[in-house]
Parts: C-alpha cells; structure tokens; sequence
C-alpha cells in the first residue's frame, strides 16, 4: 500500500505536465487568448489567408415589352410588362417621372406608340409593335372543310 501513493503521486505529476490544464481549454479563462494566439510556438503555425474578393454577378437588365399606351384622364400612362428571371411578373401603370425598380419612364407619346425608359442607368426607346392574330382570315376555306363539302 505504502508503494501506491508515490507511484499515483508519479501518474499525476506526469500527466499534469503532458496534458494541458484543463483550466486552459475553458473559453472563459482570460488566458485563452495566449492558446489561441500561439505565444509560445507550441503547436504549428497555420497559415490562413484571407478569402479571396470575388465581384459582384453582373444582374442583366429586365425584359421589358410595351403592352400599351393610354391618355385616359388627360394623362399619358405606360402599360409595361418586366419579366426578370425568378421573379413574379410585373405590370405595372406609369407615367412620366414614375419609376419602378430600375426602371423610369422618362417621355411618352401616345400619337406616335412611343416611350422612352431608363433601364438601369442605360436610355432605351420602346415601340408599340402590331401582333398577328392566330385565327386564319374569314374569306379562306379552312382544307379540312373544303374536304368535307364534297
């Protein structure tokens, strides 16, 4: 028994000097900051460089079509569709001065179908543009008709 003591007393001392206080690894102890900053050159220094700046993705402009124009009121309003890629579609009713988003209205003409926008910072110019009909005229026989007749 009297050979246990000295030989524990001996564990302890070794392991105390081998492992770190364990009052040392708790965030809370003001030495901490000695650990973490490596004073003493006890463990390998790391290299750790800073993030590398990546820049900004360059947004595209919006798709922006003319869908009408109006002088209801005795004001001049803009009928704009922007599609963005992600985003709900928008339509929205302008008049001149008025903006949306990136988007400004800076000169409408009703007589002439025209409108010219700021688009993120670029001036552009929009025109009213005559879609086509998918019905066929009246005055042609459709050839599955004509078929039938006979």
């Amino acid at each position: 028994m009297t050979f246990a003591a000295p030989v524990s007393a001996l564990v302890i001392g070794i392991l105390s000097i081998i492992a770190p206080p364990a009052a040392a690894l708790v965030v809370g102890n003001p030495y901490h900051s000695i650990v973490v900053r490596n004073s003493f050159g006890l463990r390998e220094h790391v290299v750790t460089e800073p993030p590398e700046e990546r820049p900004d993705p360059v947004t595209p402009p919006p798709n922006i079509q003319l869908t009408g124009l109006t002088n209801l009121g005795g004001k001049e309003r803009v009928l704009l569709e922007i599609i963005e890629p992600g985003k709900l579609i928008q339509r929205p009713i302008l008049t001149e001065g008025e903006g949306i988003d990136a988007i400004e209205v800076l000169e409408i003409d009703v007589a002439t179908g025209r409108v010219q926008l700021r688009v993120m910072g670029v001036e552009t110019v929009l025109t009213l543009q005559t879609r086509q009909s998918a019905v066929a005229p009246t005055g042609t026989p459709l050839p599955r008709a004509a078929a039938l007749k006979n």
